[in-house]
């Protein structure tokens, strides 16, 4: 069993890439989204995604799926870095959805009538800003 184990735990390394700061909160935060978005609908039943506002496995389905694309992107992300000899599009990549991540959440939150905090949209906004730097920087 251990075999098996350290055989997809090297798969997914040699994928993705080490398992870094950004990335765990990525995955964090996917976990946290679909969580969220499932107790707005299935106990609130206030979803926006569907008319009537209820819990619905086809979009629930359908979110799953765009969390896994999104982690394909990541691969891709990575698989570039190791190919331009580079370190820094998987982390670009990982912090743009990063800040999509936490829209989302805040987004479902701010059905609830809960205020967010003015820090989290700033912090959003340095967030969102050091990704065009990093962008703009590679293109020098």
């Amino acid at each position: 069993m251990s075999i098996v184990t350290g055989a997809i735990g090297s798969l997914l390394i040699n994928l993705i890439g080490k398992p870094s700061d950004d990335l765990i909160i990525l995955i964090i935060l996917m976990i946290i989204d679909l969580i969220v978005g499932f107790l707005v609908s299935a106990i609130l039943q206030k979803s926006t995604k569907t008319d009537s506002g209820k819990l619905s496995s086809t979009v629930m389905f359908k979110g799953i799926t765009k969390k896994f694309f999104t982690l394909v992107i990541v691969v891709i992300a990575f698989q570039l870095d190791k190919l331009l000899v580079m370190n820094v599009i998987r982390h670009i990549v990982i912090i743009a959805f990063i800040v999509e991540e936490v829209l989302s959440i805040t987004e479902i939150i701010a059905i609830t009538g809960i205020k967010i905090p003015q820090i989290i949209t700033k912090a959003l906004d340095v967030l969102e800003r050091s990704v065009k730097d990093e962008l703009s920087d590679c293109r020098k």
